[in-house]
């Protein structure tokens, strides 16, 4: 069975009974049910609006896209992707661990949530961040940031990091150049090198994990072109080892709130001289 045409096609349901192959733009806004598998072509587009989808789904042709475009929260259905796309305010969450050549953000709804649900997306390919949340980590895990060759950030975009996890560690990528960086959740964090925030950075009230900043021997430079805010949890700037001479840049207003274990410290050689 094969689904074609120059015209798109919107339907509120689809029920796949036998295998079938979308060649052409379907729209399926509430249930993609059936037990068979959907293969979307080379030329395929699906916009996928419901909860979740049931039958099988292949979508690895080279030029085929998955659009999650839902006004309700969604699950993406586990399998490969070409070019998955979230396109969807109320939050697009990840059951199992996923590989996908092109992931994009909000290219169509603005301020679209993507959530990994503390299940790895795996990508060498592109990210194509236009608008909303990439959220990383679970209750469990604390996912890491994929290797991506090439990010495309806009200004509209925050990274948040969010394991709620008390003994996992979130190691917090130094690339990409991030535009807005939020940490959430009991999880330590730990930066893995020098790294770029065009807008600001947050540490959540609910962020109570110590979060490092360790200026080592490498000398890790943090660079903050917005705001920097610590509403709970230390920010710990560790200068250990020959790693004098990094540089901490904020460039717009820097505040310590929420309760006493909100500061900034600054340590030298593992000796806390400096809190604020």
């Amino acid at each position: 069975k094969t689904i074609s045409g120059a015209s798109a096609i919107a339907i509120p349901s689809l029920t796949i009974s036998g295998t079938t192959t979308n060649n052409g733009t379907l729209t399926v806004s509430t249930t993609l049910a059936g037990a068979s598998t959907l293969t979307n072509g080379a030329s395929g587009t699906l916009n996928f609006g419901g909860a979740s989808i049931s039958p099988t789904l292949t979508a690895t042709a080279a030029g085929n896209v998955v659009n999650y475009n839902g006004t309700v929260a969604q699950a993406a259905k586990t399998t490969t992707y070409n070019t998955l796309k979230i396109n969807n305010d109320a939050g697009v969450t990840l059951g199992a661990a996923i590989t996908v050549t092109t992931l994009t953000i909000g290219d169509l709804t603005a301020n679209s949530i993507f959530l990994d649900g503390g299940y790895q997306l795996t990508s060498t390919g592109t990210l194509n961040f236009v608008s909303g949340t990439y959220k990383l980590g679970s209750s469990s895990t604390a996912t890491a940031f994929p290797a991506f060759t090439v990010t495309n950030f806009t200004s509209n975009t925050t990274v948040e990091y969010g394991c709620t996890k008390g003994n996992q560690t979130h190691i917090i990528a130094s690339t990409p150049t991030y535009h807005n960086l939020t940490f959430s959740g009991a999880s330590g964090k730990q930066f893995s090198g020098s790294t770029t925030i065009t807008g600001n950075y947050l540490q959540t009230s609910t962020s109570s994990g110590i979060v490092y900043l360790n200026v080592g021997a490498t000398a890790y430079n943090f660079t903050v072109g917005g705001n920097f805010e610590v509403q709970e949890a230390p920010f710990i700037m560790q200068y250990v080892a020959g790693g004098l001479g990094a540089t901490v840049t904020v460039a717009g207003t820097t505040t310590v709130s929420g309760t006493s274990v909100g500061y900034i410290q600054m340590d030298f050689g593992g000796a806390a001289v400096d809190k604020v």
